[in-house]
């Protein structure tokens, strides 16, 4: 979809940006999609009435010499823990934790 310079975005791309940002960030969300942070930032915040997750306080990556293996350990805000070891890519290492994360919301 292309549109003017200066013209008002969709209210549909809105929503799907606001979305975005409430999975990856504000503020990548705002950079990558080169919108306005502020004007991102309050919509994010009129449509989201429950609190962001915090953030978790401590991460740790055990990599093993061979780099095949990975141990992942996670404890969320709720007190879920899960452990996975098993032989995985970094993207997989990725979205497993944000499914991990959309569940404990």
């Amino acid at each position: 979809m292309t549109r003017a310079p200066r013209a008002h975005i969709p209210e549909e791309l809105w929503a799907a940006a606001v979305e975005v940002a409430g999975q990856q960030g504000l503020y990548q969300a705002a950079k990558t999609l080169r919108l306005d942070y502020t004007a991102l930032k309050k919509r994010l915040a009129a449509g989201s009435p429950a609190p962001a997750m915090a953030p978790p306080t401590f991460v740790e990556l055990l990599h093993s010499p061979g780099g095949a293996d990975c141990l992942i350990e996670l404890e969320g805000a709720g007190g879920g823990r899960m452990r996975i070891q098993m032989k995985i890519t970094p993207p997989e290492v990725a979205s497993l934790i944000r499914a991990w994360r959309a569940s404990e919301a």
